[in-house]
């Protein structure tokens, strides 16, 4: 959805931007490949194996379009490396177009957690299977490859003031509750986690179940790692995702009231 609001104009959108988004679907698709391969190598049991080789191949489609995507440009690699010497090296003094260069270095660096770190940034516990460290590594792919590229559309727009266009005030709405939804199902998960395993004694309905937590994860009454730095976490986000919906509402204010 961000990135059909991103491309809104349809066959009217520069090849620039077709390029840009070809960029990040091929990226986002290979990576995803590369974790599941990791995930299957490391000892991921696979139960549904139609269902995986439809996923796959799914992934392995939006890819190649991405790819072709790509070709909307004779040399998309400089225009990727433009952008990016853009994004980090330029120099902006407006509060707006720096708000949106920031949250784009947020995701990446969110992202980059995700994906690369040895321990999941948001769990209750530092071990984790096979399945729980793909999904999350996707999670990290996502984020780098699907939303940063978003905000980054947005950083340029508003870098030429064009927040105020119909296409760029949804994609401000569309950003900033996809950034809400990440905060409240990240803060939801680890409230109900956290309340899951202290509940579970060695007396619980549930025995087995608890002596495997038990062996795996440790005691349950003390319950992981402390929420401070994840409360911070979720805190900042949902600041992050109100100036996302904020920009596209005063925006809308702006273009009416202009004579």
């Amino acid at each position: 959805l961000l990135f059909a609001l991103a491309g809104v104009g349809g066959l009217s959108m520069i090849q620039d931007d077709r390029a840009r988004i070809g960029g990040a679907v091929s990226g986002v698709s290979a990576i995803s490949l590369l974790t599941l391969a990791s995930a299957i190598t490391s000892g991921a049991t696979v139960t549904d194996a139609p269902a995986l080789t439809a996923f796959t191949l799914l992934v392995a489609i939006s890819g190649f379009v991405g790819i072709r995507a790509t070709e909307a440009v004779e040399t998309p690699l400089p225009l990727f490396k433009s952008d990016a010497q853009e994004l980090f090296l330029s120099d902006f003094t407006t509060d707006v177009t720096s708000f949106y260069r920031a949250s784009v270095f947020g995701s990446l660096l969110v992202g980059a957690s995700f994906l690369f770190s040895p321990v999941s940034p948001i769990a209750l516990f530092e071990a984790e299977g096979p399945a729980t460290h793909v999904l999350r590594a996707d999670l990290g792919v996502y984020i780098v490859f699907l939303l940063a590229p978003v905000q980054a559309a947005l950083f340029r727009a508003s870098r030429d003031a064009e927040l105020g266009e119909s296409a760029k005030r949804a994609l401000n709405v569309v950003t900033g509750l996809c950034c809400a939804l990440l905060v409240c199902d990240g803060r939801l998960q680890v409230n109900q986690g956290t309340e899951a395993f202290a509940s579970l004694t060695p007396e619980s309905s549930n025995a087995a179940f608890y002596q495997a937590v038990t062996a795996a994860l440790g005691d349950p009454a003390a319950v992981g790692r402390s929420s401070t730095n994840t409360s911070a976490a979720f805190g900042v986000g949902l600041l992050v995702a109100l100036v996302y919906l904020f920009q596209a509402t005063n925006q809308g204010l702006s273009r009416q009231t202009k004579p």
